[in-house]
């Protein structure tokens, strides 16, 4: 009988100790699922409301400077800016205009595939071509006071370092009127 009595004692710690250790992994993942869904969804977020987005080039064995900056309002307009100084003898360009809010909503679609507005903090590239321009994409949204800013002396994540001539076609598209 008195050994019945400790068996039973030992499965009700045993069960005991497996529901406590159930329910603590039952938090962990719940807190690390959460955090991962807070994150990806801040992304999403983000890269779905950028209303601002920059490029320039500077730099360079010329010199040469570029700077292109698209917006939109919140009331469905867009508009661009091209600015070229003068360098090495070519004069200088400057255009303005309205522009289809799709170029916008383009370059929210490169934000989400390239997941941008979650890279965070990047570290500069270990191999950096000194007589190269540097490009630099900044991304905002300006109703939050939020950018994220890249350039190509950074060690972008792997897959990513299409994303600087994928905005400048579209963008270069919008100035060019093939949108």
């Amino acid at each position: 009988m008195r050994c019945l009595s400790k068996m039973k004692l030992v499965l009700i710690v045993v069960a005991s100790a497996v529901v406590l250790v159930a329910v603590a992994i039952g938090i962990i993942y719940s807190v690390l699922k959460i955090q991962v869904l807070d994150k990806y969804g801040m992304v999403y977020e983000k890269a779905n409301i950028v209303d601002e987005c920059v490029y320039s080039l500077h730099g360079g064995m010329e010199g040469e400077s570029l700077y292109i900056r698209l917006s939109a309002d919140k009331n469905g307009n867009a508009a661009i800016e091209f600015s070229r100084p003068e360098f090495n003898g070519a004069s200088e360009e400057a255009k303005t205009g309205s522009v289809p809010f799709e170029a916008i909503e383009k370059i929210r679609s490169v934000c989400t595939e390239y997941g941008v507005m979650s890279w965070g903090e990047l570290k500069n590239s270990e191999l950096i071509a000194l007589d190269a321009p540097t490009v630099s994409l900044t991304f905002s949204v300006k109703e939050e006071d939020y950018s994220v800013t890249i350039n190509s002396n950074q060690a972008l994540p792997k897959g990513s370092n299409g994303i600087f001539n994928e905005v400048y076609s579209i963008l270069m598209s919008y100035l060019q009127g093939d949108d």
